[in-house]
């Protein structure tokens, strides 16, 4: 479902950095049981944040040619995009526990957008 969200009025920068980083999360979920330390309960950051030179690329795709990003930049739009992404995928998971859902789809990815 979420790979066929038409988003209106965007171009496909946009479309392209929202499947991106959905496909990226997906996968960071699916993988980041396996490197946590189970005994402190907590995530390192590097599990927590999209890979920076992925974020640096899709921001280099939106600017012209010649523009230069500077890591501090980059760094302000991993912390939040996956901010952003923590927010959905909470919102999303609040609508699965509502409908009784035992995971969450893309129609609670959806309905969380939309709110």
């Amino acid at each position: 479902m979420v790979d066929n969200i038409a988003l209106k009025n965007s171009s496909s920068h946009k479309e392209t950095a929202f499947k991106y980083c959905c496909n990226n999360y997906a996968a960071a979920v699916s993988t980041a049981g396996a490197d946590q330390e189970e005994t402190s309960g907590l995530i390192k950051e590097q599990d927590r944040l999209l890979p920076i030179a992925n974020v640096g690329r899709i921001m280099k795709q939106i600017l012209p040619p010649n523009a230069k990003v500077s890591k501090e930049a980059k760094e302000t739009m991993q912390e939040c995009v996956s901010e952003f992404i923590s927010f959905v995928t909470g919102e999303a998971t609040t609508n699965a526990t509502r409908r009784r859902g035992k995971t969450v789809n893309g129609d609670d990815v959806c309905w969380a957008l939309g709110t």
